[in-house]
């Protein structure tokens, strides 16, 4: 007897969705290959701008306080060698992470979502249609990866930025333009590459994700034609992986919302906002659950508050006294659940810590 038809069309669903996803990522890998040498070339420019300006800083302020007469050669000759050494180089690379590469299943993107990183629980990382290309500061032997957040960016990419600034031996400058000319150069280069950011439709810098690029779903204005955009980069709102990871996401809302401050989680409005009524319901759901147990929790300890009083009738007090004790053992337990749910859908624990 043959396979179940059913299971037939399950399994050429899944080796469809396969064959997609390793097209996806090819052609990801591949633009992204061409979208880093374009960017490393701006930060060798950039730099050895920054080298000819600093030394030409320096030179003039060597002249300056020789006060008219000519500085010593060997002396500014070493300086400007340790100068040199203190401005730093950057190089961008293909991140080679799991989560940045690879294939996001439905429970790891409602990690992002509990953590509050994604507003999204279709994203392209669902489809291997995006990757993370990071960039690398290397300053007199130290290297940093520069963090994918704003307010990090700007320590190596100020807003106000002057080669000047290397001089100052004491002072740790990493950076070697402003903020304003990284997100030009990062854009030109992004639309060169036929790529653009998170939201699949632009080539600028995302300040709170610039690293992710990801397959156009739409033509990009001076760089992405119309023959470059990639179809089915994302999952539909209807397909099981979204609507699993919003579940998760729900019923970890709910495992929380009754625990005190500082346990409970911080809600994702964006989320709850562009999943609303697949959210409602999985919430409503959850949470109902919760509230029965708690309904059973608090009846349970007045009938042994009951119990133990016997022929009495037992006091407030001492009905409060074991309300709150089981109220308080539930809650140590949906604290419990909700860390084991978090560490279950933890996409690498070797970089996101386990819950304890």
């Amino acid at each position: 007897m043959g396979a179940p038809k059913t299971e037939d069309k399950a399994a050429d669903k899944k080796d469809d969705t396969k064959k997609l996803t390793d097209e996806l990522a090819k052609t990801v890998r591949e633009r992204a290959g061409k979208l880093v040498p374009k960017l490393n070339a701006a930060f060798t420019k950039a730099r050895k701008e920054a080298v000819k300006q600093a030394k030409a800083e320096l030179e003039k302020k060597a002249k300056k306080e020789a006060k008219g007469g000519k500085p010593d050669a060997k002396e500014l000759a070493n300086k400007k060698a340790e100068l040199e050494k203190r401005i730093p180089s950057f190089s961008a690379a293909i991140s080679d992470n799991v989560e940045s590469s690879g294939l996001r299943t439905a429970n790891e993107q409602a990690y992002y979502a509990i953590k509050g990183w994604s507003s999204t629980c279709s994203s392209a990382h669902m489809r291997r249609a995006a990757i993370h290309v990071p960039v690398t500061a290397t300053r007199a032997g130290k290297s940093k990866t520069v963090p994918h957040k704003k307010t990090n960016l700007l320590k190596f990419f100020p807003a106000k930025y002057s080669h000047a600034d290397h001089l100052d031996e004491k002072k740790e400058v990493w950076g070697i333009m402003s903020y304003s000319d990284f997100a030009k150069e990062w854009a030109d280069a992004v639309k060169s590459a036929k790529l653009a950011n998170w939201a699949g439709t632009k080539p600028n810098l995302a300040p709170d994700d610039p690293w992710h690029v990801e397959l156009p779903r739409k033509a990009v204005k001076g760089g992405v034609g119309k023959g470059d955009v990639v179809k089915k980069t994302r999952p539909g709102r209807s397909d099981t992986e979204v609507k699993a990871c919003v579940e998760n996401y729900a019923n970890y809302v709910a495992l929380t919302e009754g625990l005190a401050k500082g346990k409970k989680l911080k809600r994702n409005s964006e989320i709850e906002s562009n999943y609303k009524s697949l959210f409602d319901k999985k919430f409503k759901a959850a949470k109902a659950k919760v509230d029965e147990e708690r309904k059973k929790a608090k009846e349970q300890a007045e009938k042994d508050a009951k119990a133990e009083a016997k022929d009495k009738k037992p006091d407030k007090k001492a009905i409060k006294a074991k309300t709150d004790e089981a109220t308080k053992k539930l809650d140590a337990d949906l604290e419990k659940r909700a860390k084991k749910l978090v560490n279950k859908i933890n996409p690498d624990p070797s970089r996101f810590k386990l819950e304890k």
